[in-house]
């Protein structure tokens, strides 16, 4: 291991402990109605990253018998200085299948700002997001695959500059923070036989949130999302999987809820937000296969790029991504893995990136 990079070593060394010892303790908190144990993750944006999450399950009695009222709660923090503290819900609202989810709490993220564009050159600035924040949903089964959901975001941020002097917001919507408050409704459609380790079937979501100060909020725009994905089977337990994921935006956003390309899940091997703009599209493939025991592995590969409005795309101006990672299934039953990938990506004006990613769940 001596010529690895040192985000290498750790993911490895860490990935290592947690076949010993991740499945130990989920073994022991399996049946229990609260169970805590350390996390630990890893990722260009947060460095290593660990904490604690703690699960509690009530049952219900009555006419809500079999179901339970559930909360998590997460407290993390990592050597780049992030941070997160949350509580989040999911409370059975009757017995036609409504529930309540959502959470609220605090999170703070300091990030490299290079400028909004696909072509964005930087130097990179120094930025703090610190934000308090608020999501609620109401959702119902309408069907076994389908489910629609009516909410309300709020989150209230701060931005400043991670050094003195380091990030100016002027002429930036957002520049020096702002509350954003919006409502809005979420339609998925789930036939996947797995919503953590698929293979076979498919998943679409679509979401749309209005942000207005009708509602309490500084910036008036819409957001957009539509996620799409599908997963085929090949030879006994082999499986392909493809993404088609958009986001889109329009009127003034602040600048730091610009979709942003990049990270663990999409456009692997680009810092997150290393390209920012209103409108974002990307497509990714990812192959994935047993190796032994409760080992995989997988190679994936993906192409995306931002733009300021629909026609701006431009094929020759595509950023790609591509990688290969190990899986490690933490709990068989549910089929929980853990992640670990290398990934590249390449734009068209020959900037190089690459990133480590140690965590929880596949990336789609």
């Amino acid at each position: 291991m001596s010529g690895l990079p040192p985000a290498v070593k750790l993911c490895l060394l860490v990935f290592v402990f947690a076949v010993f010892g991740g499945t130990a303790l989920a073994a022991v908190g399996a049946d229990k109605r609260f169970f805590i144990t350390p996390v630990f993750s890893y990722s260009p944006e947060t460095g290593p990253m660990g904490g604690i999450t703690a699960l509690l399950g009530l049952p219900l009695g009555g006419r809500h018998a079999g179901d339970a009222l559930r909360f998590q709660t997460n407290v993390l923090y990592s050597s780049n200085e992030h941070a997160l503290a949350e509580l989040t819900f999911d409370i059975p609202a009757d017995t036609r299948g409504l529930r309540i989810v959502g959470g609220f709490g605090y999170r703070r993220s300091p990030f490299d700002f290079y400028g909004v564009g696909n072509d964005a050159a930087g130097p990179p600035q120094g930025v703090i997001n610190e934000s308090a924040f608020l999501d609620i949903l109401a959702r119902a089964a309408l069907t076994r695959k389908l489910v629609a959901g009516f909410g309300f975001r709020f989150t209230s941020a701060d931005i400043y500059s991670q050094e003195p002097g380091s990030f100016s917001g002027e002429g930036l919507d957002g520049g020096e923070g702002g509350d954003t408050a919006g409502i809005g409704y979420i339609v998925s459609w789930d036939s996947r036989d797995s919503p953590f380790f698929p293979r076979r079937g498919a998943y679409l979501q679509t979401l749309a949130f209005i942000h207005a100060q009708a509602l309490g909020s500084d910036f008036d725009f819409t957001r957009m999302v539509v996620d799409a994905r599908a997963f085929i089977p090949l030879f006994e337990s082999h499986t392909v999987g493809f993404q088609l994921y958009g986001a889109f935006s329009g009127g003034t956003p602040p600048f730091y809820e610009l979709p942003a390309l990049g990270g663990q899940h999409r456009m692997r091997g680009f810092y997150e937000g290393r390209y920012r703009d209103e409108q974002y599209m990307t497509l990714q493939a990812e192959y994935r296969l047993p190796l032994f025991w409760r080992f995989g592995a997988a190679l994936f590969a993906g192409a995306g790029d931002v733009a300021g409005s629909l026609g701006e795309f431009r094929f020759a101006e595509l950023k790609y991504s591509y990688g290969a990672g190990l899986r490690f299934l933490v709990n068989r039953e549910q089929r929980i893995p853990l992640r670990l990938d290398y990934a590249a990506g390449r734009s068209s004006v020959g900037e190089d990136g690459t990133g480590v990613y140690l965590t929880l769940y596949e990336a789609f």
